[in-house]
């Protein structure tokens, strides 16, 4: 009985083993195939592929692949790479140590299967491609194709996503079906020249999933502790012997008792014979002593005994095991409960996560899509109209913050220049207070690049090459909408000024035209170092400047020519390295408060011709 019990729990012990072995397997399958679908299922998304080489798109790269991690427990690191296997994102890696990594190389040697649209895997030994996780593991690379792939068909990937999946994530997955005491460890491919060892199970799983390059081979390795699965076994074969010797003492008990009466009747078999002896006829019933009878009794007794015993043992055998598969049951009814629950926890987080996402994603769609609009729109707008234009459009794409933009700098406490690329100032934004969220600061740093685009090209057709001041297509957009404002009372005075270079043909006839146009350049420097924030300076001709002074009267425009006089004492130009060219102009102008806006320019004209005429007279009347 003892070696019967010992063998069926030997055979239990098996099928449990058979039973974890088996969770593993299938819960590694499952989470495998999982990530492999995940993989190639994010490697299709259009938002993704326009990302990688589009700036409009490239904010959505970060949420979607955090988004990515999110949905699988076991993916520990995430890369995504552009076509020129270049590493762009990642997530809990590092891209530094994956481009000097092997298993770059190594993922790049499979470009022929990205262009067919598969999924390519390997694994990795390196300890820094993982920031949180395991050393070794899974690789799956998936080509970014944003169309449906056609069998036998080419593509040009746009980009890659590589997921890491280490041994070490796998293995707390199989945690609940491991002894406290066991382990398992996972190896990539067949291992078939393992050593036999009895504490260990190997088994092997094979993935051929659709859209593989190859099929998954992988080797998993169950370490078994004898300590935690024979202690059942001890404990059952020690109450086993224990029902056994209970049994015995009561055998022995009613063996007594039995005895006790069975030797009544002998005794009375014996008086019988004694009385025969001493020829007495004793009085007695000669079927109550009859030998044959009480054989028959003793064999009944002992037949019924031996059957109720066999039976009871029987039934305490299935009992037990009864009793032990019950258990094991309710323990796996208990763990698939839990089990369930946290599944279902976990897909409505997940799930809610994911609506979230999808509804700022599309918010952040729309205004993106409000932002492309607004930047093909300009396409016509006069000079002066882009700041309407453009309000118009920060108010619609951040009606909460009250930013406004302009040419002219507010004197506000938070302002945001925008500069060319040569330095010069196109524009201003004006922000009680610039606290925008993460993703508005994203969409406000792109509608920032389109309109120092936008602008810098206005300010390139509006600049004079030469001298870096307003050519004469900005002087006449700009007095037009001088005179506008004045005719609209938005402005109270306008003056303009005609600055004129002298000498500049006869520098040019004898020491040629570079020297000229260096007597050209400095002359816009000194005259800008005299103008303030609201007096702009254009080049309108070969050698001749003009002035547009807002909210300028006649005294103001006085003391503006008179600093322009001032500036130009004493300043020359080297010829070479013992002459030098005197740098001097001819200033006329005239202002609103005394002058028509229609007269403004040919009055200042007239009066720098006759500042000019006085110039050369003295320089002649001296050098006679």
């Amino acid at each position: 009985m003892i070696e019967k019990h010992q063998h069926d729990l030997l055979v239990e012990k098996e099928l449990k083993l058979a039973n974890s072995t088996k969770g593993i397997r299938d819960t590694v399958e499952k989470e495998l195939l999982f990530n492999a679908n995940l993989t190639q299922w994010y490697s299709k998304d259009r938002l993704m592929v326009q990302g990688m080489h589009n700036v409009l798109y490239s904010s959505v790269v970060r949420p979607k692949i955090e988004d990515f991690d999110e949905l699988s427990s076991s993916i520990s690191a995430a890369y995504i790479i552009d076509r020129d296997w270049q590493p762009m994102y990642e997530i809990n890696g590092s891209m530094y140590h994956l481009e000097k990594s092997k298993l770059l190389a190594t993922v790049r040697g499979a470009q022929d299967l990205y262009e067919k649209g598969l999924t390519f895997h390997t694994s990795y030994n390196d300890e820094n491609l993982v920031l949180d996780g395991g050393p070794s593991g899974i690789v799956f690379v998936s080509p970014l194709l944003p169309y449906t792939l056609v069998p036998e068909a080419y593509y040009e990937p746009q980009g890659y996503i590589m997921v890491l999946v280490s041994y070490e994530d796998l293995a707390k997955l199989s945690r609940p079906f491991l002894y406290q005491q066991e382990s398992v460890s996972f190896q990539y491919g067949k291992l078939n020249k393992l050593g036999y060892n009895a504490n260990r199970f190997v088994t092997y799983l094979t993935l051929n999933k659709e859209g593989f390059a190859s099929p998954v081979e992988l080797t998993i390795i169950h370490r078994i502790s004898d300590v935690e699965r024979n202690k059942e076994l001890a404990q059952s074969k020690e109450q086993m012997i224990r029902i056994i010797i209970v049994a015995l003492c009561v055998t022995l008990i009613l063996a007594i008792l039995v005895t006790r009466w069975l030797i009544q009747p002998i005794k009375e078999i014996e008086k019988v014979v004694r009385s025969f002896r001493r020829q007495i006829r004793p009085e007695i019933n000669p079927h109550k002593y009859q030998f044959s009878e009480f054989k028959q009794l003793v064999s009944l007794i002992d037949s019924l005994w031996q059957r109720v015993t066999k039976q009871m043992d029987q039934l305490e055998i299935r009992n037990t095991a009864l009793r032990e598969a019950n258990q094991q049951v309710q323990d796996t009814n208990l763990q698939l409960a839990d089990f369930n629950q946290r599944l279902e926890n976990t897909v409505a987080e997940q799930t809610a996560e994911l609506r979230a996402s999808l509804a700022r994603e599309e918010q952040y769609q729309s205004r993106l899509m409000t932002l492309i609009h607004f930047s093909a729109a300009h396409t016509g707008v006069s000079y002066h109209d882009i700041p309407n234009v453009i309000n118009s459009g920060l108010e619609t794409l951040f009606p909460n913050y009250g930013i406004r933009f302009g040419f002219a700098k507010p004197d506000s406490q938070t302002v945001i220049t925008l500069t060319s690329s040569e330095g010069n100032e196109l524009g201003y934004f004006d922000c009680d207070v610039l606290a925008l969220s993460c993703d508005d600061t994203i969409l406000f740093e792109l509608l920032k690049k389109l309109l120092h685009a936008w602008l810098e090209l206005e300010d390139f057709a509006r600049r004079d090459k030469l001298s870096t001041c307003l050519n004469r297509t900005a002087f006449d957009s700009d007095f037009e909408h001088a005179k506008a404002e004045m005719q609209n009372k938005s402005s109270d005075f306008l003056a303009v000024l005609i600055v004129d270079i002298n000498g500049l043909k006869t520098l040019n006839d004898n020491y040629g035209h570079d020297r000229g146009d260096t007597l050209i350049v400095k002359s816009a420097q000194l005259i800008r170092s005299a103008l303030s924030d609201r007096q702009y300076l254009y080049r309108i001709g070969g050698d001749e400047f003009a002035i547009v002074a807002r909210e300028c009267n006649q005294a103001q425009l006085r003391q503006l020519m008179a600093d322009l006089a001032r500036v130009q004492n004493g300043q020359w130009i080297d010829l070479n390295d013992d002459e030098q060219y005197p740098l001097t102009f001819s200033v006329g102008g005239a202002s609103s408060e005394t002058e028509s806006l229609s007269q403004l320019i040919s009055m200042a004209d007239s009066d720098m011709y006759r500042n000019k005429r006085k110039y050369y007279d003295i320089s002649d009347a001296a050098i006679l």
